[in-house]
């Protein structure tokens, strides 16, 4: 019987650990802390956290996980310590309890399938389920009572027992106390971490204003030199960026970039251009706002003719708060480590990005934007149109998902 409350406190304890590391991806999806949840643009956990099935009743999935083990966790310690009464009465509690889990779990299971949706995370915690399930049937053959309809007799030994005298039912009252109290505090540091993390609410009226204000404003052709910078689905809905990898709006903007490819995949492209606000390189600009942001389109446009670029734009972005401000020859390459392990093409990425047809390649996209009237970063290009700046996720969702209505019919 040790062994095996053993073994139900070790997987509770597990299962503790995983919710809260589920808890903390749901409101921190670009924290880095992304164990088993694959980060940049394959992050299942942001994939799973905005498609809408992550919260029930408001409050994270991964909290009533965290309030479930926590709970078990309790319990099996207060009853290997008690005595064999109260393994009986764990026993009770445990056995409909992870049974409930699990039926919860196929549900959960069902859903992910239904959106086409993976979690790492998840599905540990499933396995966990089934650990769990089976310990408790076997601490239930253990200590259930001899005769006929073993487990409703288990029931009632246990309402009995914990109702007998003062001390087992200050137990009992204690337990369900600490319960309540856990709970409180399990959603209520969620709740902080969602105040924390939450940004401005955006209406639908709002979304719908911009977009109707977005079709209405008039569709150009903008004629622009080739990229070898780009992501994505050729055939997707195409976004066309303007931007400074240096810059911290064009950081932000790579955030949504993120959620953008989780949410919609093939289904878009994305394209940059070069406009780097610095002065070394772009006459267009009177002060240089990003020092060394000649550089970095450098060392972009060698990644991007490497074959290379979702990697190292990954490495560039995870680093950001560090390297933004020091950024220089020495740092690109660092970035290029990071991002290709085995330095695939060190030389080569070295050659294309002191190459003369580098610094063309960014004078040509420079002119481009001037010709475009393009002088800020981001600037995005979507449908023919311009948005200068970088919009909430939810207008450039809604755009998206107009594009591809339209492409529909």
């Amino acid at each position: 019987m040790k062994k095996c409350m053993y073994a139900i406190t070790i997987i509770s304890a597990a299962g503790s650990l995983v919710s809260g590391m589920l808890l903390l991806n749901h409101y921190y999806p670009d924290s880095g802390f992304q164990l088993l949840c694959g980060g940049g643009f394959e992050n299942s956990c942001l994939a799973l956290s905005i498609s809408g099935y992550s919260t029930v009743f408001g409050i994270p999935i991964a909290s009533w996980g965290l309030l479930f083990y926590l709970a078990v966790l309790f319990a099996s310690l207060i009853a290997d310590y008690a005595g064999v009464d109260y393994v009986r009465a764990l026993a009770a509690f445990l056995l409909p309890f992870s049974a409930a889990a699990l039926v919860a779990d196929l549900a959960l299971a069902s859903i992910l399938v239904i959106i086409g949706k993976f979690c790492s995370l998840c599905v540990v915690t499933y396995v966990l389920n089934i650990l769990l399930f089976g310990a408790a049937l076997y601490l239930y053959r253990i200590v259930k009572p001899a005769g006929e309809r073993p487990l409703i007799k288990l029931f009632r030994e246990t309402g009995n027992f914990l109702n007998e005298t003062a001390s087992t039912r200050a137990s009992a009252a204690s337990f369900i106390l600490f319960v309540f109290l856990l709970a409180f505090s399990v959603f209520s540091t969620s709740y902080i971490l969602r105040l924390k993390t939450m940004k401005q609410e955006i209406s639908k009226s709002e979304i719908a204003s911009f977009v109707k204000n977005f079709y209405e404003s008039k569709k150009e052709v903008f004629p622009l030199p080739e990229s070898a910078m780009a992501l994505g689905d050729p055939n997707g809905v195409k976004i066309t960026a303007f931007t400074d990898f240096l810059c911290s709006y064009c950081y932000k903007f790579f955030q949504v970039e993120k959620r953008l490819f989780v949410k919609y995949g093939k289904k878009i492209s994305i394209s940059y251009y070069h406009y780097p606000l610095d002065s070394a390189c772009n006459s267009s600009v009177t002060r240089t706002l990003y020092k060394n942001s000649c550089i970095a389109s450098r060392a972009v446009h060698a990644a991007g003719k490497l074959g290379i670029l979702k990697e190292y734009l990954l490495s560039h972005f995870e680093d950001y708060g560090r390297i933004h401000s020091a950024y220089d020859d020495a740092v690109s390459l660092d970035v290029l480590r990071k991002a290709s392990h085995d330095s695939i093409g060190m030389n080569k990425f070295i050659e294309i990005m002191n190459s003369r047809d580098t610094g063309d390649t960014i004078a040509r996209h420079i002119d481009a934007a001037r010709a475009n009237n393009i002088n800020a970063t981001p600037t995005l290009i979507i449908a023919g149109r311009k948005i200068s700046g970088l919009p909430p996720v939810e207008f450039l969702e809604a755009i998206i998902d107009s594009e591809l209505m339209a492409g529909k019919k």
